[in-house]
């Protein structure tokens, strides 16, 4: 498994993976500025439109736009994948209506035919609350050796996300077959109780960048953790190196997570394979 760490606005965010040259890096299109800043070349980079930003704030994405920045990293970085402009259903906080879901669900399809019409190499999304049908043509829709996202809702508790995955896994497990499962990948996904229940090949988050965003990091075991209860001090107060360390730590955690998660797949006879 593969841990993306997604570019966070806040400047000591960048200078972390600029200090430890993270190779697995996700940049957001409502971020875009953010990879300019970056000092060296990430191994794997990953582009996202920033659909549930816009989406948060009631706010649209032009796919043109989009497609535009897309191709002017991927003539620098032929690998590049990016997540389609997936349209997201519903408002945050309120369950989708059938019809939104399938407005939604029709219009994503429409970016990523042309998003791939221009050539890009794209990720399309299953949402949470979507019919298995979608899940279905997406699956017969993917490329062979390509990425498939799947995008649990971020406004429910966790044990509600820990059911919708079970279900998307026992779904896939029967539709194609457990050794035919599909390269998934889990947007804004770095639990570890997610990423021990689903087998997922890659997944991202800016949560490294929570000291200096919310004042809060990972302790030793991976639990939630003010900085200040962590070291003692507040250090969100222009404490540029502290806030660093404390990045770093979170780092460490994430790069003990994809080898327990990796190991614990493998071990289920699931492996995945660039």
């Amino acid at each position: 498994m593969k841990i993306f760490l997604a570019l966070a606005s806040a400047p000591t965010s960048i200078g972390t993976l600029n200090q430890i040259e993270y190779p697995f890096v996700l940049n957001s299109f409502a971020y875009k500025q953010a990879m300019d800043k970056l000092t060296y070349v990430p191994a794997d980079l990953t582009l996202d439109s920033g659909a549930f930003t816009a989406w948060n704030s009631g706010k649209s994405v032009d796919v043109v736009e989009y497609a535009d920045w897309c191709i002017s990293w991927q003539t620098k970085r032929p690998n590049l994948r990016a997540v389609n402009l997936d349209v997201i259903p519903g408002e945050a906080g309120r369950t989708s209506t059938a019809i939104e879901r399938k407005q939604g669900m029709e219009a994503s399809i429409k970016n990523a035919d042309y998003l791939r019409s221009r050539g890009i190499n794209i990720e399309e999304v299953f949402h949470q609350d979507e019919p298995f049908e979608f899940l279905d043509l997406l699956v017969n829709r993917l490329p062979k050796g390509d990425v498939l996202c799947i995008s649990p809702r971020n406004d429910v508790h966790k044990a509600k996300k820990l059911v919708w995955l079970n279900q998307v896994l026992a779904h896939l497990v029967k539709t194609v077959g457990k050794d035919n499962l599909p390269k998934m990948h889990g947007l804004a996904v770095t639990s570890k109780d997610l990423m021990l229940a689903f087998p997922f090949y890659s997944v991202d988050s800016s949560t490294y960048s929570n000291p200096a965003r919310f004042g809060a990091t990972f302790d030793h075991d991976g639990k939630g953790i003010t900085t200040k209860d962590f070291l003692g001090v507040n250090v969100r107060s222009g404490q540029d190196g502290a806030m660093r360390m404390m990045m770093v730590q979170s780092v460490d955690y994430y790069k003990k997570m994809q080898g327990l998660a990796t190991t614990t797949w493998k071990r289920r006879g699931i492996v995945w394979e660039d």
